[in-house]
Protein backbone atom coordinates (compact mmCIF):
# COMPACT_ATOMS: atom_id res chain seq x y z
CA UNK A 1 0.00 0.00 0.00
CA UNK A 2 1.53 3.29 -1.10
CA UNK A 3 1.42 6.37 1.11
CA UNK A 4 1.47 10.02 0.06
CA UNK A 5 1.71 13.02 2.36
CA UNK A 6 0.08 16.40 1.85
CA UNK A 7 0.17 19.58 3.93
CA UNK A 8 -3.14 20.68 5.43
CA UNK A 9 -4.79 23.30 3.23
CA UNK A 10 -3.15 22.15 -0.02
CA UNK A 11 -5.11 20.95 -3.03
CA UNK A 12 -4.48 17.29 -3.80
CA UNK A 13 -5.19 15.68 -7.17
CA UNK A 14 -5.64 11.92 -7.41
CA UNK A 15 -4.91 10.43 -10.84
CA UNK A 16 -6.08 7.04 -12.07
CA UNK A 17 -3.60 5.76 -14.67
CA UNK A 18 -4.81 2.88 -16.84
CA UNK A 19 -2.65 1.38 -19.57
CA UNK A 20 -3.55 -1.14 -22.23
CA UNK A 21 -7.33 -0.98 -21.79
CA UNK A 22 -9.20 -2.15 -24.86
CA UNK A 23 -11.60 -0.56 -25.50
CA UNK A 24 -10.33 2.60 -23.77
CA UNK A 25 -11.61 3.51 -20.31
CA UNK A 26 -14.81 5.53 -20.54
CA UNK A 27 -15.66 6.12 -16.86
CA UNK A 28 -13.74 6.73 -13.62
CA UNK A 29 -14.86 6.88 -9.99
CA UNK A 30 -12.85 7.55 -6.84
CA UNK A 31 -13.54 6.11 -3.38
CA UNK A 32 -12.25 6.72 0.17
CA UNK A 33 -11.97 4.28 3.09
CA UNK A 34 -13.78 1.31 1.51
CA UNK A 35 -16.97 3.33 1.05
CA UNK A 36 -19.48 2.19 -1.54
CA UNK A 37 -20.31 5.84 -2.23
CA UNK A 38 -18.07 7.47 -4.83
CA UNK A 39 -16.42 10.83 -4.19
CA UNK A 40 -17.34 11.92 -7.71
CA UNK A 41 -19.95 11.24 -10.33
CA UNK A 42 -19.04 8.96 -13.21
CA UNK A 43 -16.69 10.92 -15.41
CA UNK A 44 -14.43 10.44 -18.40
CA UNK A 45 -11.71 12.42 -16.57
CA UNK A 46 -9.15 10.29 -14.73
CA UNK A 47 -8.50 12.83 -11.96
CA UNK A 48 -10.23 13.90 -8.75
CA UNK A 49 -9.08 17.03 -6.89
CA UNK A 50 -9.60 17.58 -3.17
CA UNK A 51 -9.62 21.31 -2.44
CA UNK A 52 -7.90 22.46 0.79
CA UNK A 53 -7.30 19.05 2.38
CA UNK A 54 -8.09 18.71 6.07
CA UNK A 55 -6.81 15.82 8.19
CA UNK A 56 -10.12 15.15 9.95
CA UNK A 57 -12.06 15.12 6.70
CA UNK A 58 -9.68 13.76 4.05
CA UNK A 59 -7.13 11.44 5.71
CA UNK A 60 -7.60 7.87 4.56
CA UNK A 61 -7.30 5.18 1.92
CA UNK A 62 -8.20 6.08 -1.68
CA UNK A 63 -8.73 3.97 -4.80
CA UNK A 64 -10.19 4.47 -8.24
CA UNK A 65 -12.46 2.29 -10.34
CA UNK A 66 -12.04 2.39 -14.12
CA UNK A 67 -14.72 1.05 -16.44
CA UNK A 68 -15.00 0.33 -20.16
CA UNK A 69 -17.41 -1.64 -22.33
CA UNK A 70 -15.61 -4.90 -21.45
CA UNK A 71 -15.84 -4.47 -17.66
CA UNK A 72 -14.21 -2.69 -14.76
CA UNK A 73 -11.14 -2.82 -12.57
CA UNK A 74 -9.91 -1.03 -9.50
CA UNK A 75 -6.57 0.41 -8.51
CA UNK A 76 -4.41 -0.47 -5.57
CA UNK A 77 -5.14 1.50 -2.42
CA UNK A 78 -3.15 4.67 -1.70
CA UNK A 79 -3.07 6.19 1.78
CA UNK A 80 -3.27 9.98 1.94
CA UNK A 81 -1.63 11.29 5.11
CA UNK A 82 -2.13 14.96 5.96
CA UNK A 83 0.32 16.92 8.08
CA UNK A 84 -0.50 20.17 9.83
CA UNK A 85 1.41 23.48 9.84
CA UNK A 86 2.51 25.53 12.80
CA UNK A 87 1.79 29.27 12.82
CA UNK A 88 5.36 29.93 11.68
CA UNK A 89 4.68 27.91 8.53
CA UNK A 90 6.83 24.96 9.56
CA UNK A 91 5.47 21.45 9.32
CA UNK A 92 4.20 19.78 12.46
CA UNK A 93 4.15 15.98 12.52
Amino acid sequence: MAQNTAIQGQNVTLTCLVTGASPPVSEYRFYRNDSNTALNTLTSINQHTIQGVQRARDYGKYKCLAKNAAGEGQSSVVVLDIQGKSFSGEEVT
